[in-house]
């Protein structure tokens, strides 16, 4: 998400781009792609003290859009998933997919296409459920790491937080795959008010 927000903003007098990422967290080649942009509007920042990794950030974004005041202040955006347009948007690949494979290949009594999602914070991974709740007939599987986490989640029947291991796919490392919960949501009957409010409290009480 970085990089790609980066590059997409360089330049752009509308828009003043601030990318974050943990120390020592992500790879040399990582840390470059953003670093070595030249535009006066995009500002790469590597962040010490963070203990969960980028789980540390995001709760840190979180909490800058939690202060509404600020928010409006600073007309704050961000293109990562604490914005639930990102999940949304991250639906249109799936169609484009599904309807390539149905162009160039007869899908008459053929299974269902399955998509394999490389998952860190489970955010591409729920667009590919949101295009399926929308009628797309897809199947989809979420590829973990040493994390786990989601794994975990669908294995065990508990959300619970353990701690981070660094692996060679940074990207992927998140102890709280924090779109999981919208995923509850749904699981919750769309109860956001009893159901699902009552699991968010639970997590933040008890870490799981």
């Amino acid at each position: 998400t970085g990089p790609a927000a980066a590059w997409a903003s360089a330049g752009k007098r509308a828009i003043d781009c601030w990318v974050l990422w943990p120390r020592g967290l992500v790879s040399e080649e990582q840390a470059t792609q953003v670093a070595a942009i030249e535009a006066g509007n995009v500002h790469a920042v590597e962040v010490e003290a963070c203990p969960r990794g980028a789980d540390s950030l995001d709760e840190t974004v979180a909490a800058l859009f939690e202060d509404a005041e600020l928010s409006r202040a600073a007309n704050l955006g961000t293109p990562n998933s604490v914005n639930w347009l990102r999940p949304l948007v991250q639906t249109v690949p799936y169609f484009y997919a599904f309807l390539q494979l149905r162009n160039k290949h007869s899908t008459a009594g053929a299974k269902p296409p399955t998509f394999v999602v490389p998952t860190g914070a489970f955010g591409n991974a729920l667009g590919a459920f949101l295009a399926q709740k929308m009628g797309l007939p897809i199947n989809i599987v979420a590829a973990n790491n040493a994390n786990a986490a989601v794994h975990r989640a669908w294995t065990s029947g508990v959300w619970s937080e353990a701690a981070l291991l660094r692996t060679p796919s940074s990207a992927m490392d998140q102890a709280v795959p924090y779109n999981l919960h919208r995923l509850f949501y749904f699981a919750a009957g769309s109860d956001a008010a009893t159901k699902h409010k009552a699991l968010q409290d639970a997590f933040a009480r008890d870490g799981r």
